[in-house]
């Protein structure tokens, strides 16, 4: 598996997979929020030889880096690509010296709940009706500059 920043020639398999998995209540994607996020160089891609697996889609601030989308192809769970994703962003994190991650999830979504405390994310607090009919988590995890990494 390869991980690479996202482009334009990826648009079509990224619009694929984001309707595959999210439905119209999760608010998905569309093809003009891609390409506007693609142009910033917001989307990373998970590919296993040309196929697109996976992605993830983070926002960069000052200090920090935000998760908003992080999505694996149905076909291809269990073999790590969240994992091998979020990993990424940690090292996209560290090697930009940014001070915290964060995210966003349905209270719901235990499996990638999961994911995230493994990788040391902390619920920091429970936001009301944050999705429709759902509330989320608002996770995090701290880094520390230059002496403990994310």
């Amino acid at each position: 598996m390869q991980i690479s920043q996202a482009s334009l020639t990826h648009l079509e398999a990224l619009c694929e997979l984001e309707n595959a998995i999210f439905d119209a209540q999760s608010f998905p994607l569309s093809k003009r929020n891609f390409i506007y996020h693609l142009k910033k160089g917001n989307i990373f891609v998970a590919r296993e030889q040309t196929q697109l697996v996976g992605y993830i889609l983070i926002f960069f601030y000052k200090k920090s880096l935000r998760i908003y989308s992080l999505a694996v192809d149905e076909r291809f769970r269990g073999r790590n690509i969240g994992v091998a994703l979020m990993q990424y962003v940690k090292d996209l994190a560290n090697a930009a010296d940014k001070r915290s991650l964060t995210l966003e999830v349905k209270t719901s979504n235990r499996n990638a709940i999961r994911l995230y405390e493994k990788f040391g994310f902390k619920i920091l607090k429970t936001l009301k009706e944050y999705y429709p009919n759902e509330d989320g988590y608002k996770m995090g995890m701290e880094c520390v500059l230059s002496l403990k990494k994310c």
